[in-house]
């Protein structure tokens, strides 16, 4: 059997290029393969009219539809998708439009409150059935969306996804709704556009085969960048621990015996970390043969920002200066993006500052 299922993305749009040039967007249109047990692939789309009512030209949605294959569970579960296919209550004798005609009865007569159907009528196998193929299916999308964002350094709000169509078909064309619980939610945003080429395309689906997520210090970054206007208290206190939990993760995973000792035991001050360890570590790609520390304007920054933060996190009274917290969380997300580099991502260096990166040797 056939599923595929869909999330909005807002406030991102891509833009194909063939031979150089680039798409519109009504004609921009990208599929990543996943693989996998269950052959996922996910497309990529600007969104329409047809997805979103009153799309102004303006705005931009992407949606990232992933589609897969699954054997169903059981025969219950087979015989159920049959009942569905034909607008019948599986296990039962009434069609699902005579079902509803009741419910509404039950409704208005103050019987019941309300109903989800055909959810609240799917025997508990189907129920368990279709959350994982869903859940499977949201995950790949939104995974798919995230190592897009991250690969082209995209900003945006904290929390991004949500919810678009889900279907099922026995044959891959003609497809039905796929029934839901209404109390799944799934969302995300971003900000921008990105020019999707055929290389940064296969390098994206080597990302996602290798099963590589974006690091949750970039994850904690974005939420820090989030809430640097209307809260800059907690985006200075979020900013530090994005590069602290970054740099512990980073050391974890290129000096796997290190992980306790980073993780549990006390560890030296960031930015002594950062001058002093930083460059003894294994590094999968390297400047001019060797690792470089951030440049000392920047460890002074941190520093900066560090002991902001532990005076912010005691006092409500300590003062923010809007431009320095701007600074220093553009400091902080200029040393993720060298970590990544160091991690072999050399196509992070490109969304290093260009102050930085000619400091580097970059």
């Amino acid at each position: 059997m056939h599923f595929r299922s869909s999330i909005l993305v807002d406030s991102l749009g891509i833009r194909t290029i063939a031979n150089g040039v680039a798409n519109t967007y009504q004609d921009s249109e990208t599929v990543l393969y996943l693989g996998g047990a269950h052959e996922i692939s996910v497309k990529m789309r600007n969104a329409d009219e047809k997805d979103v009512s009153q799309l102004s030209d303006h705005e931009l949605r992407l949606v990232c539809q992933a589609t897969g294959k699954w054997e169903p569970s059981s025969q219950e579960v087979r015989t159920a998708f049959e009942a569905l296919s034909e607008g019948r209550v599986p296990n039962r004798t009434e069609s699902l439009e005579e079902l509803q005609r009741e419910l509404d009865d039950d409704v208005r007569e103050g019987r019941i409150s309300g109903y989800s159907l055909p959810w609240d009528v799917l025997p508990a196998s189907l129920q368990d059935f279709i959350n994982h193929v869903a859940s499977e299916l949201h995950q790949a999308a939104r995974k798919s969306a995230e190592v897009l964002r991250w690969r082209y350094g995209i900003l945006g709000p904290h929390s991004p996804y949500s919810s678009g169509t889900s279907e099922w078909s026995f044959d891959g064309e003609q497809w039905h709704a796929l029934p839901k619980n209404l109390g799944l939610q799934v969302q995300l945003e971003s900000a921008g556009t990105v020019h999707v080429t055929d290389e940064v395309k296969a390098n994206i689906e080597v990302l996602l085969s290798q099963e590589v997520v974006e690091p949750l210090g970039h994850d904690l970054f974005r939420e820090a960048w989030e809430l640097r206007e209307r809260n800059p208290r907690s985006a200075l206190v979020i900013g530090v621990a994005s590069l602290e939990v970054g740099f512990k993760n980073f050391v974890a995973e290129l000096v796997p015996d290190a992980e306790w000792l980073v993780e549990e035991a006390p560890t030296p001050p960031l930015v002594s970390m950062l001058k002093n360890y930083l460059p003894k570590l294994p590094a999968k790609s390297t400047i001019e043969g060797g690792v470089l520390p951030p440049p000392s304007k920047l460890r002074k920054s941190i520093d900066e920002a560090v002991r902001k933060r532990n005076k912010v996190s005691h006092s409500s009274s300590a003062a923010l200066e809007p431009e320095a917290l701007k600074e220093w969380l553009l400091v902080i997300q200029d040393v993720l993006w060298l970590l990544d580099y160091y991690r072999g991502f050399q196509w992070a260096s490109t969304h290093i500052r260009e102050e930085t990166k000619k400091q580097m040797g970059l």
